[in-house]
């Protein structure tokens, strides 16, 4: 049974997460390059973002009776299978899961100009994100 208490609360704190990250994006990539705590900050809000969604996917997938997802990034990609994303949709916010594999385990170090465009994509992408599982879960008691 999902827990709606559960998967809203995780979505209040994206949406809290993603204002920040607003807050915290320099209008320049160079400003970003300079500045160590707005890199560490962008990281750390990324990360909370991404594993918060996992989280949901992975309820979502597993309380639905289905089998849980093999990798974070399939976990986006089953909810497309699921009807919850679009494919499209789907496989663009799953690359979210790579970059927070990157940042966590530190493969091959940080570049900082994927962590500058992962901003953007974020804040484009998570409210999409967001309207659909709410829609879900209006709809699946």
């Amino acid at each position: 049974m999902i827990d709606r208490e559960f998967v809203e609360q995780k979505l209040k704190l994206i949406k809290a997460d993603l204002e920040e990250l607003r807050r915290e994006k320099p209008p320049h990539w160079e400003v970003f390059l300079e500045d160590s705590r707005t890199r560490h900050v962008t990281e750390h809000l990324l990360e909370h973002i991404v594993n918060r969604a996992i989280d949901i996917n992975s309820h979502l997938l597993v309380e639905s009776g289905k089998a849980p997802p093999d990798t974070y990034e399939d976990s986006f990609l089953k909810l497309a299978e699921f009807g919850v994303l679009t494919a499209k949709f789907a496989g663009e916010v799953a690359k979210s899961a790579g970059l927070r594999n990157r940042l966590i385990h530190e493969y091959d170090g940080i570049r900082y100009d994927v962590l500058y465009d992962a901003i953007s994509d974020a804040v484009r992408e998570y409210p999409q994100y967001i309207e659909a599982i709410t829609k879900f879960i209006a709809t699946h008691k």
